[in-house]
């Protein structure tokens, strides 16, 4: 435990794959390994977690359940199946929670090059702010632009992140905003924009350029350089 806090994990590992041109996507490999059992094992031996949530598809639990047997966990492992989108996914995994829960981590299935410095950088955080989560700073030209593409504005970059997973909060915070979020038909692109809705201050973190998340086939060949890095 963290301060003798319960720290749970919920791990979204429900996306279709659909830009990656395939029918699900954390059974590709990289460098041999499936992207899924490669973040899993970044969590698996963080003896400071107390439970984690993993959410898959209902045709890739089997696969999931193999790789946590494989893996070996000394903390329960629960799964839980995903929603239309990740939101959905994620209000799916809070249900599954234990009542003990005080801290909540997020993270996506798809980024199995999280250090565990980072996960429990964040971790740590909570005990302090409400939310955080790992960043790393913007560093190409952002164009806000209209509907047909012309340009509207070009926003100051330095005050620009690129926000990662781990993502962490107070249980009762992230629990109370999806609950607030539902009723009010609110959605966001990742747990963050799900609190900041409800005027929760999120504090950001500095994250890693190596922290990528496994979308395209570019994606995949980026990633065997990284764990080339990790295995050296």
């Amino acid at each position: 435990m963290i301060q003798d806090k319960f720290v749970s994990v919920i791990i979204s590992a429900a996306g279709s794959g659909t830009r990656m041109g395939t029918e699900g996507k954390l059974h590709l490999e990289i460098a041999g390994e499936a992207v899924l059992s490669r973040t899993l094992r970044k969590f698996s031996g963080l003896s400071w977690v107390d439970e984690l949530i993993l959410v898959v598809r209902p045709a890739e639990e089997a696969f999931a359940q193999a790789l946590v047997t494989q893996i070996g966990f000394s903390y329960p492992v629960h799964f839980v199946y995903g929603g239309a989108q990740r939101h959905h996914s994620v209000k799916n995994g809070l249900a599954a929670l234990s009542a003990a829960s005080d801290i909540v981590l997020t993270h996506d299935g798809a980024r199995p090059f999280v250090r565990p410095e980072e996960i429990r950088r964040v971790a740590e955080a909570v005990l302090i702010h409400p939310a955080a989560a790992v960043a790393v700073p913007m560093t190409d030209t952002v164009k806000i632009v209209r509907e047909d593409l012309s340009v509207l504005t070009t926003p100051d970059r330095s005050s620009l992140y690129r926000v990662q997973t781990p993502q962490g909060f107070q249980t009762r915070v992230l629990l109370h905003a999806y609950e607030k979020a539902e009723k009010e038909g609110i959605a966001g692109t990742d747990d963050c924009s799900i609190v900041e809705k409800q005027g929760v201050r999120v504090q950001l973190l500095p994250g890693s350029e190596t922290n990528i998340k496994i979308t395209t086939r570019a994606d995949l060949r980026f990633g065997e350089g990284i764990a080339g890095e990790e295995e050296a």
